[in-house]
């Protein structure tokens, strides 16, 4: 039996379900101060990101999108204790098209193709990388 090596470059586009949530409600573990921060080091990637991201002004409307997701979210970070109301938590994407389609899916950003990041990234119910996320996280606990 062929072992299967997941990682995050490894990852099967096919999976993707393309329904959008990923760009519509994203989540990025640093709050808008910090990415400003960031991005006065001159990072690429982050300007790039600050540049086609805007986070939401309230929980209403991302939780119009993904309800549960909102909250699990909201609910973990709670649990961690690194939840603050008053920082926006959820983001969307300048490019996201109704339907869950991207108006520069060709020419879309590493970052996106790289979603979901990690092992542990909290995905939107439903989402079509939870198995190969299941045997990552299994991977990296043997």
């Amino acid at each position: 039996m062929k072992k299967i090596e997941y990682s995050s470059y490894t990852r099967p586009q096919r999976l993707c379900k393309q329904c959008g949530l990923c760009c519509t409600v994203a989540v990025f573990q640093y709050s808008k101060e910090d990415l400003d921060k960031f991005s006065e080091r001159n990072d690429e990637e982050i300007d790039d990101f600050m540049r086609v991201f805007e986070p939401y002004k309230t929980l209403d409307e991302p939780r119009k999108l993904a309800p549960e997701y909102v909250d699990i979210v909201v609910n973990e970070m709670k649990s961690q204790g690194i939840y603050d109301e008053s920082r926006p938590v959820f983001m969307k994407c300048k490019y996201a098209l109704e339907g869950g389609k991207c108006a520069i899916y060709q020419n879309r950003f590493g970052w996106c193709k790289r979603t979901p990041r990690h092992a542990w990234t909290l995905m939107p119910v439903g989402c079509g990388f939870k198995g190969w996320q299941f045997g990552l996280q299994e991977q990296i606990k043997h």
